[in-house]
Order: C-alpha cells, then structure tokens, then sequence
C-alpha cells in the first residue's frame, strides 16, 4: 500500500489544482454552515493528517486534540500549526482513553476502516464523547459518481491507490446511517456535498461558488460524491 504523504491534505488545499482546492475548502466551509465547534469547547480531529482541520477548528475558538498514526503527517502538523491549544499526537485512536471531548470531527478516514473495524471505531468514539456531545463525519458516497472519479484516480495515479488498498469501506447514506444506528449513535442530520462544484472551479471559480452554495443549501440531496454526517451518542449499548 502507498503511504499517504504527511503534508498530502495541506498540499492539497493550498497548492493543489483548482479541483483539490475547492474540494478540501468545502469541507471546510461545510463545518462552519452545520457543525462548528462552540468556542471553548474540547475537541478531537480523528485521523487529522496534516493538521488543517484541526487548525481551522482551533480558529473557531476550540480546544483541538488532532490524532493519527501517520508520523509523518504529525510530524508536518506539529511543525505547522502546533502552539497552545492545538495539539498533535501520533498513536492510534483506539489507544486514546481517558479522556472526553465535546465535539469529535473525523474527515474522509472511516473508508480507510474495513467494516468490522469501522463498528469497532464508532463504538470507541462514543466512548470519548460527553453526554450531548456531537459528532461529524465525511466519507466517499458509493451512490453517486464517485466510483467513476475513484477510477479515474486510480486509472491516472493522481493519488495513492484507493480502491480496494485506500479505501475499505465503500459507504452510502442509506448505509452510514445503520452503522451509526448499530453502534449507538442517533442521526441528527445526513446529506451530501461536492457535486459538480468542485469540477467547475478550473472553468469557473464563479460558476463553482455559485454552484456550491446550492449545493449548500440543498445538501440533504444524496447524490452528491461526498457525505457528511452530524450524531450525537444515546444511552443505549452497542
């Protein structure tokens, strides 16, 4: 399996072509529109790469706790954004315990989960929640075109291999909601984003905003090639 470069989802929003850019500045602006962080609170970036969520979320006002288990990605992390209230550790978030967080982001990595591991990973998480807490998740919507666009991917080797070596887990949004369902979290909010948006900006930076914006504002559409997902944890056991 390609190793994923430590600096691969900074690149990618600051120096990629105008497609990558817009693609990662909209998960971004997604979390800003549906799932900000209240400022003070605690907050965990699960599988954080190269830091930038966890960067802007600290900018919202968050205390952020960014893991992953590529030394290299918190290696570029610590040396880019680290400074007091945003921290980088490298270990493997089951072995993180004893500790809660009021909010949990975790931003195109359960694909990298197969199934049975992706259950095991949900159901950790809920265990460092606080009661009322929430979480965001973005995946790979398997019910749009994104296996065209993975192929393609892959076909041109853009990126690390995805299919079948990145990518684990194929989801959609009927398929996320039952697992976050079995491992005991209730669904708050579903929908989709980057749909023709992103693919636009080369042509049109213009056309894609406008584009975006009514994606935005009707995102509960599942069409679109990426889903995100807002649950908080319920009483009930897994």
């Amino acid at each position: 399996m390609a190793k994923i470069p430590g600096n691969y989802q900074y690149n990618a929003l600051y120096h990629g072509n105008p497609v990558q850019r817009s693609w990662h500045r909209a998960k971004i602006n997604l979390i800003e529109q549906v799932a900000p962080p209240i400022p003070g609170s605690r907050v965990l970036d699960a599988a954080c790469g190269s830091g930038i969520i966890s960067y802007f979320l600290h900018k919202m006002g968050a205390t952020v706790l960014g893991v992953d288990i590529n030394k290299d990605a918190i290696g570029f992390a610590k040396g880019q954004f680290g400074n007091d209230g945003l921290e980088f550790i490298c270990q493997s978030i089951f072995d993180l315990r004893d500790t809660m967080f009021d909010f949990i982001y975790c931003l195109e990595a359960i694909e990298h989960f197969s199934e049975k591991d992706l259950v095991r990973l949900l159901i950790h998480l809920k265990g460092l929640i606080k009661p009322g807490g929430r979480l965001f998740v973005t995946t790979p919507n398997y019910a749009s075109a994104w296996p065209l666009i993975e192929w393609c991917l892959d076909t041109l080797r853009l990126v690390p291999k995805l299919k079948d070596e990145q990518h684990l887990s194929k989801l959609t949004p009927k398929k996320l909601s039952a697992l976050l369902k079995r491992c005991g979290w209730h669904l708050i909010e579903i929908g989709t984003f980057n749909g023709m948006a992103p693919f636009v900006s080369p042509i049109s930076p213009r056309l894609s905003n406008i584009l975006y914006r009514r994606e935005l504002k009707n995102r509960k559409r599942l069409g679109r090639n990426l889903i995100y997902a807002i649950a908080e944890p319920t009483e009930e056991q897994p």
